[in-house]
């Protein structure tokens, strides 16, 4: 059976379902819609081509390969030239592994191919299987796993003659993904050399250079990179007490910012050394690749939040690649969301650094990136506001009418949006309890009132005055004392105000406030009235009050005595 509620459980429910409503609000409002996203870490650039020889066909097991007869994943096919290739009899061109058997058609793979660090002689195939096994192991592959391009120029001493000095070239080839114009590329490769010219004075090291074509014109190159000097010393064991010391060297390319592409375009790789020495000059060549190496940019707000009328800063982070290589010449537009203005020129620690206005609240940047890892990112800063309370969001992907982030030659765009909410402190001002006297029919009053923080934002030194207006005598005092430097959201402070009520009507005013911008001054002020006390009526012989119904029941009771009385007379 359902049983209606008493006014009185009736008024509780609503207070605590009240209370139960506000308390969700406010834990709503103070946490944050959004959070900035912090400036990426350096990451390694993206490639758009390799050869690792372990993906190609035919599969490089235990039977050696010819690099010219060999097709790479994305369909590469290669050339050298004739004194770096199989046919030159000198145990050059090979692809192989650790655990390859040598080429019966090239004898020279299977003869003395000199002595290691110990002084112990091996065979030509025995090097290249060592380096190649190294080789892996730097790029943490197990033994047998890593194939690698080898040469040995196992002629007997007698230097060579090269037409083009080329161990390894492929043209025309399409990249995936495609080159982008102004995005910066490297080509790099992993070399190891091992009888080098530190160890032994008749010996002679490799230099390898690395180039890069775009459309049959070379872009990039190094300059010619010795693994001997250039590399880090490894160690490989033939046995017990026999070993051979491996240098091994990651080579990049000089850095080339893409201009001219079309959809047509296509590139090709070379890696060539001229050196003719044969004593000496052995080395291997591993994990060819193209890398688009473009720094990235990413923008965040200093505040996820700001009163109306504040500042906060918009900082643009220009993060370089993990190669560290320098990467000049790289721009940006930026033009800010309706609603947000520029309070600063803009400032930039970025080398070469030049920021131009464009607009009223627009700019363009230009700057480099320095090589060397001190100098992988730099930053530009400017300081921003509005005085219209919403969320703006700095977006470069939006519909080409609104983006803020533009026009990128040299960078990546952004990898989140930056927002920011300008808002304010909601101070609301409201009665706790009615004036009350102090005892039944005391003129001494008390009455409550509070100042509540209704946010979104923290309130910066809030205020809540209270003024009485009429009556006599009146003193007020809030908690907490002394008030705060600032209010959180959903935090009040409680005034208690004491009067003595006199004649007239009395007034309690009640004003909250603070520092922080207020999107809503309606709800500042609470007023409360006390209207002036009835006057005292003059005195009656007409009974009032509590006498009165026993008055009408003696009146009642002798009514009835009396008619009884004249009956008993009749």
């Amino acid at each position: 059976m359902f049983t209606a509620p008493s006014a009185r459980t009736r008024k509780g429910m609503k207070r605590s379902l009240f209370g139960l409503a506000f308390a969700l609000a406010a834990a709503c409002q103070v946490a944050p819609a959004f959070a900035q996203t912090p400036p990426p870490a350096p990451q390694p650039g993206t490639d758009v081509w390799v050869e690792d020889f372990n993906t190609g066909s035919p599969p490089i097991t235990t039977t050696a390969i010819d690099l010219r007869a060999y097709t790479g994943l994305y369909g590469s096919t290669y050339t050298s030239d004739p004194k770096w290739g199989t046919g030159a009899g000198e145990c050059n061109g090979w692809l192989l592994n650790s655990d390859t058997d040598w080429p019966p058609t090239d004898t020279a793979c299977n003869q003395d191919g000199g002595v290691d660090y110990n002084g112990v002689t091996h065979t030509a195939w025995a090097y290249l299987k060592a380096m190649a096994d190294i080789l892996g192991d730097v790029q943490g592959l197990a033994p047998g796993e890593n194939n690698v391009l080898a040469s040995m120029t196992n002629n007997g001493g007698a230097p060579n003659t090269f037409t083009t000095a080329i161990q390894i070239g492929t043209d025309n080839l399409v990249p995936d993904p495609a080159l982008v114009n102004n995005h910066y590329y490297i080509a790099s490769a992993y070399f190891a050399a091992i009888h080098c010219h530190l160890e032994d004075a008749t010996w002679t090291d490799p230099s390898e250079m690395l180039e890069f074509f775009v459309d049959g014109t070379s872009v990039a190159s190094d300059p010619g990179i010795d693994p001997c000097t250039a590399g880090t010393r490894y160690t490989y064991d033939f046995s017990g007490a026999d070993h051979l010391h491996v240098y091994v060297a990651q080579v990049d390319s000089s850095v080339w910012q893409a201009t001219g592409i079309t959809a047509a375009s296509t590139f090709g790789l070379h890696v060539s050394d001229p050196i003719r020495a044969t004593t000496g000059n052995d080395v291997a060549i591993d994990m060819l690749k193209v890398t688009d190496v473009t720094p990235q940019l990413s923008e965040s707000f200093d505040d996820d939040e700001v009163p109306v009328g504040d500042t906060t800063t918009l900082t643009f982070t220009i993060t370089n690649t993990t190669d560290n290589l320098a990467k000049p010449g790289w721009s940006f537009d930026e033009t800010l969301p309706p609603g947000l203005t520029l309070v600063s020129t803009p400032t930039t620690t970025c080398p070469g650094g030049n920021v131009t206005s464009t607009g009223p609240n627009s700019f363009k940047v230009e700057g480099n990136l320095d090589a060397g890892a001190a100098n992988n990112s730099c930053t530009v800063s400017v300081k921003v506001t509005s005085a219209t309370p919403d969320t703006y969001t700095n977006d470069p992907n939006a519909p080409a009418i609104l983006d803020n982030v533009t026009a990128l030659p040299g960078l990546l765009n952004p990898p989140a949006l930056a927002k920011v909410r300008f808002a304010g402190a909601d101070m609301v001002a409201a009665e706790v309890s009615p004036p009350t006297p102090s005892s039944p029919g005391s003129s001494d009053m008390t009455v409550v009132t509070s100042c509540t923080n209704d946010g979104p934002l923290v309130a910066d030194n809030p205020t809540c005055d209270v003024t009485v207006t009429g009556g006599t005598s009146p003193t007020t005092t809030c908690t907490p004392s002394p008030l705060p430097a600032s209010l959180a959201v959903g935090s009040s402070i409680t005034c208690t105000t004491t009067y003595t009520q006199g004649n007239g009507p009395v007034t309690i005013e009640t004003i909250a406030g603070s520092d922080t911008y207020d999107p809503n001054a309606g709800n500042n002020k609470n007023t409360i009235t006390q209207p002036a006390p009835f006057s005292s009526a003059p005195t009656s012989a007409v009974p009032t009050g509590e006498a009165l119904p026993w008055l009408l029941l003696l009146l009642l009771t002798a009514t009835g005595w009396y008619a009884m009385a004249r009956r008993n007379r009749r």
